[in-house]
């Protein structure tokens, strides 16, 4: 592992990552999975790097797919100069890397250093104060990011002004006294302790801890984490890290992938219980997660959303599906403190019948097949988004339960 995350020897790493995993995993490559775009990407905008070298990037909009990078990080506190109705124009002609926080310009550095011409950062190719254009754009998060050939994770940085492309710590040189005249060296770092196959190191991150992120690391074809003292890669296929620990997936990597399998099993008691159970405990490590803005809780998770509906999952009720519906509607509030900036601050405006109306942790009561047996079925639902984005916050929903009434 070297101290300059650019070194030559990490470039080329990751490059052999990705050309590894074009070649090799056909499960990785667009469309290759039921929920995949049905055709190639074209979001509205994109950051076009070609004036790069001299200090300039610019927003364009093109008619035909290309080939691009996308970002996930956390944009924190500070201040950063989004895209607006006001600077659109100008943007489209010529944007000073200067302007941008440290997380976008390494992002633009890592992209040019790849090969590749354009990227994908939410701030700047989405008009911020103009909220048709957010609902639409939030709505398309799945194709975004299923479409990047790569995203780049600043998983290190808990605010966009911090950056990721840090020094390493050097490593330790040790020459030995008593072969010092013979020019024996012996060269040693610090050991990276952690468990790769169990994610913990990933999961202690900053980004790990962001609502908006789990989609973007969930439908993300091939992603690379920049760590504070690695990289770490994941593809559909496979997890490698830098200092060559590795783990070839006999099982989906990913709780969404999981779920994809249930989805597009037939319909039938066993597998619907399934997918109500595995979407259970996707929403219960989500709300674990933090948001700036309550009213992002059912956006933020949109793009799954609408990848399990390609998948066949069927009918979305604000969080929550048709199918396996009996197993998703006995949650329950967890306590939780006060303080706890976990919690959502405002109780959301969605059928009462939903776990988004929960303020905080929340869990399910555990349908355990030999104890209790489910005799109600769900015969229909009605669901209407109060926005453009079909997944996002409901203004009015129902579902039909016949069963036996005492």
């Amino acid at each position: 592992v070297f101290a300059d995350p650019l070194a030559s020897e990490t470039i080329r790493k990751i490059k052999q990552w990705m050309d590894t995993c074009a070649s090799d995993h056909p499960g990785c490559a667009l469309r290759a999975n039921p929920g995949d775009p049905m055709h190639a990407i074209v979001p509205k905008r994109l950051i076009r790097l070609d004036d790069q070298p001299h200090g300039c990037v610019r927003l364009v909009s093109l008619v035909e797919s290309v080939q691009y990078l996308a970002l996930s990080y956390c944009w924190g506190t500070s201040k950063q100069r989004g895209t607006t109705k006001d600077n659109l124009l100008a943007r489209q002609q010529k944007i000073h890397l200067a302007e941008l926080p440290n997380t976008l310009r390494d992002a633009i550095t890592i992209t040019n250093i790849l090969g590749f011409q354009y990227l994908w950062i939410d701030s700047l190719c989405i008009v911020q104060d103009d909220e048709e254009e957010w609902a639409e754009q939030s709505s398309k998060m799945a194709d975004i990011y299923v479409g990047a050939e790569l995203v780049v994770a600043a998983t290190q940085a808990s605010d966009c002004a911090e950056g990721f492309l840090h020094a390493r710590e050097e490593p330790l040189r040790i020459v030995p006294s008593d072969f010092e005249h013979h020019g024996l060296q012996a060269v040693v770092r610090r050991t990276t302790t952690h468990d790769l196959l169990g994610g913990y190191l990933l999961r202690e991150q900053p980004l790990f801890g962001r609502a908006w992120v789990m989609q973007e690391r969930e439908l993300a074809r091939r992603i690379i984490h920049f760590l504070p003292d690695e990289l770490v890669w994941r593809c559909r296929n496979t997890m490698r890290c830098e200092c060559g620990t590795s783990k070839d997936a006999n099982q989906p990597l990913s709780l969404v992938l999981d779920l994809c399998k249930t989805a597009i099993s037939k319909s039938d008691d066993v597998s619907d219980i399934s997918f109500g159970q595995h979407w259970t405990i996707l929403v219960k490590e989500y709300v674990k997660l933090k948001l700036t803005y309550p009213g992002d809780l059912l956006p933020a998770l949109s793009g799954v959303a609408q990848y399990l509906h390609r998948h066949g999952a069927g009918n979305y009720i604000a969080g929550m599906w048709e199918r396996g519906i009996t197993y998703q509607l006995p949650w329950f509030r967890l306590p939780s403190a006060a303080n706890d900036d976990t919690a959502q601050s405002t109780v959301l405006l969605s059928p009462t019948f939903s776990w988004v109306t929960a303020s905080g942790p929340i869990s399910w009561v555990e349908m355990i097949s030999d104890i209790i047996t489910v005799r109600c079925v769900c015969v229909g639902s009605t669901s209407t988004p109060s926005t453009a984005n079909p997944y996002g916050p409901t203004q009015h929903a129902t579902i039909t339960i016949r069963g036996l009434l005492l």
